[in-house]
Parts: C-alpha cells; sequence; structure tokens
C-alpha cells in the first residue's frame, strides 16, 4: 500500500483525511506549523465544515489516531525540512495554498516525497481533474495539481455542453492560465 502524507490541516486537509479514511488509503504523517496533535484531534471531530467525525480518534504525544491509524504530525514551516522518509511517505498532498507552484511543491522531494498532489490551482503545474482531463495524467508526473472546486464545476459543465472545444477554455473562479 502506498503511504501518503498531508501537509497542511485546514478544511482542505481535514477534507483529505476524511476521504483517505474512508477508502482506506494510508495517511501516515500530517504537517501543520500552527497545530498540536491534540488541536488536530478536536477540528477533525468536531468540524464546523465537515460535520462531526464518526469514527475514532486518540492523541498520544505527537501521534494521531484514526480508526486505529498512526499518523505522525509534524510542525514545519519549510517543506524542506518535513521528514517524510522517516514515515515513508511517498505522496504528499499539497494542502496550505502556500506551496502552488511546481518550485515550491517540489521541495517535499528533499524529505522524502516521491510525488506532490497540489489540492489547489497552480500557475505551472500540470492540473488533473477527476473525470475531466484525468487521461492526461503521466505517471512521469512528479507534482500535479488538481484545480480548485469552482474550475473542477465549471470544467465539468464545459465537457457536458462542449466536449471538443473543452481544451479551448481557461477557467477558475473565473480564470486559470492554461488548465484546460
Amino acid at each position: 500500500m502506498v503511504k501518503c502524507g498531508i501537509n497542511g490541516f485546514g478544511r482542505l486537509g481535514r477534507k483529505l483525511l476524511r476521504v483517505c479514511i474512508e477508502r482506506e488509503i494510508d495517511i501516515v504523517a500530517i504537517n501543520d506549523v500552527n497545530m498540536s496533535a491534540d488541536y488536530m484531534a478536536y477540528l477533525l471531530m468536531y468540524d464546523s465544515t465537515h460535520g462531526r467525525f464518526k469514527g475514532h480518534i486518540k492523541v498520544q504525544d505527537d501521534v494521531l489516531e484514526v480508526n486505529d491509524q498512526k499518523i505522525k504530525v509534524y510542525k514545519e514551516s519549510d517543506p524542506k525540512e518535513i521528514p517524510w522518509y522517516s514515515e515513508e511517505a511517498e505522496y504528499i498532498f499539497e494542502a496550505t495554498g502556500l506551496f502552488t507552484t511546481t518550485e515550491k511543491a517540489a521541495q517535499h522531494f528533499n524529505g522524502g516525497a516521491k510525488k506532490v498532489i497540489i489540492a489547489a490551482s497552480s500557475p505551472d503545474a500540470p492540473i488533473i481533474m477527476y473525470g475531466i482531463n484525468t487521461d492526461d495524467y503521466n505517471s512521469s508526473m512528479k507534482v500535479i495539481a488538481t484545480g480548485t472546486g469552482g474550475a473542477v464545476c465549471a470544467a465539468a459543465i464545459l465537457k457536458e455542453e462542449n466536449p471538443a472545444e473543452l481544451r479551448k477554455y481557461t477557467v477558475c473562479y473565473l480564470i486559470i492560465p492554461h488548465v484546460l
């Protein structure tokens, strides 16, 4: 099983963790410079956006345990300093909103990451939207972005309305350069 990490435990990071837990994707580390493991547990349990978590959460030192899955918690501000290798995390979900360029997201490689998925739009990383341009994904891509929720919704509508013209459009909230 591939081991993953999450950088940033705000609204997107918490949702990513929930989805990964539901789909039995192994999250082994979370980094958030502003949160302790105790605060992460509280926000996950009583999330005002996603609702109350219906699983088991426990904290011991700097380890968050969610449904018997142990997740190491780090508080590094510099992605180059996050020791993903120590938990064998290969895929990193970049959910801070701060490291959205290929160059900034690639700093996770210093800590042992093999691939980085930016949970936002990016000015230069390939944007792969599930169900929209998933076929454009190539396993040699080391850094990709997912686009924003608004971009995914708009792209889905454009795909239905005029699939032959989809790649000519640029959207995100209103504009994402070079997305499609």
